[in-house]
């Protein structure tokens, strides 16, 4: 079975601060607005060492978040998380996705060759 690559992206709209819900137990959670017709309210939970993820970030900034999915029951309810485990700013999304430099277009099959170079192949 193959691991789905989950990211949600949108502008955050909360960071709250950690809490020690317990003494070996911590969580800290985020939450953003997508940018789409029907714009969603996601909170993502961010635990243990990964609490301070959202430190970098302010409520404003426009961002992919990556996380996972969790899910358990208790007292016979059952409940799914969100676990954050990575923020990227989208302004760094966008420049990965960028072209290094400008397209070159591939000459056509009609393109008459160039007699800049010795064509010394057999056909």
């Amino acid at each position: 079975m193959s691991e789905a690559k989950l990211f949600s992206e949108g502008t955050i709209i909360k960071i709250d601060d950690t809490q020690q819900v317990t003494d070996k137990f911590k969580k800290r959670q985020l939450v953003i607005e997508t940018d789409e017709n029907y714009s969603q309210k996601v909170a993502f939970e961010f635990v243990q060492d990964r609490c301070n993820v959202p430190d970098s970030y302010k409520v404003g900034d426009k961002v992919r978040v990556h996380f996972n999915i969790s899910g358990r029951e208790w007292n016979g309810k059952y409940f799914v998380n969100l676990r954050g485990w990575r923020i990227e700013s989208m302004n760094e999304v966008q420049q990965q996705s960028a072209p290094a430099g400008e397209d070159v277009p591939f000459p056509s099959a009609d393109a008459a060759p160039s007699k800049e170079y010795d064509d010394d192949l057999p056909f």
